[in-house]
């Protein structure tokens, strides 16, 4: 699973950042403006994704879960597999 999320959030990444970055052109020819000025506000969006990405990658608690937040997932059982 953890595999899955990276490959798509990567994909998802790659969609947005140059030289392939089509949905970059998409949304610079719908907005009608130069693709530098799309890239500036851009940036918050890249660095999130690269941060999701580092924490779903270097975190495996984030992702080995059932996906029933009710079950006692704290912040103890996420960052205490950071020590070891």
């Amino acid at each position: 699973m953890q595999l899955g999320l990276i490959m798509v959030i990567n994909l998802g990444i790659g969609l947005y950042t140059p030289p392939i970055g089509t949905t970059l052109f998409i949304s610079a020819s719908i907005a009608k403006c130069s693709l530098g000025e799309t890239t500036r506000e851009l940036w918050p969006f890249f660095l999130v994704g690269m941060l999701v990405l580092l924490a779903v990658s270097y975190i495996p608690a984030l992702t080995s879960t059932d996906g029933n937040l009710g079950a006692g997932l704290s912040a103890v059982a996420v960052f205490g597999s950071l020590r070891s």
